[in-house]
């Protein structure tokens, strides 16, 4: 599963973003996207754990923005909605695309 978690950043009406991608290994452990964000973002984002539950054929994504498990093997993607920050805004949103077999 190739997984990628997109940072946009709206400030006075300008806007710019980020991309990373997860690992395999980093989402059978479970990880926060927001350790991957820049430190400015750590302390007013609150936590988004993504994590594979191979048993169940699902990816979970927990967070208060919204906690949903998404099939592994079909498209789907995550939102967080958007997030006030000090002095801005943020959306986060995650795109779970299975690997072509």
């Amino acid at each position: 599963m190739d997984v990628v978690v997109s940072l946009t950043t709206r400030v006075d009406g300008r806007y710019s973003g980020d991309s990373y991608t997860l690992s395999e290994e980093a989402l059978e452990r479970g990880v926060n996207v927001v350790t991957l964000f820049p430190n400015s973002y750590h302390k007013m984002v609150d936590p988004i754990w993504v994590k594979t539950l191979s048993e169940e054929g699902v990816v979970e994504v927990e967070s208060n923005y919204g906690t949903r498990r998404f099939p592994i093997d079909q498209k789907w993607r995550w939102e967080s909605g958007e997030i006030p920050l000090s002095y801005a805004y943020c959306e986060i949103s995650i795109k779970f695309n299975p690997i072509e077999q």
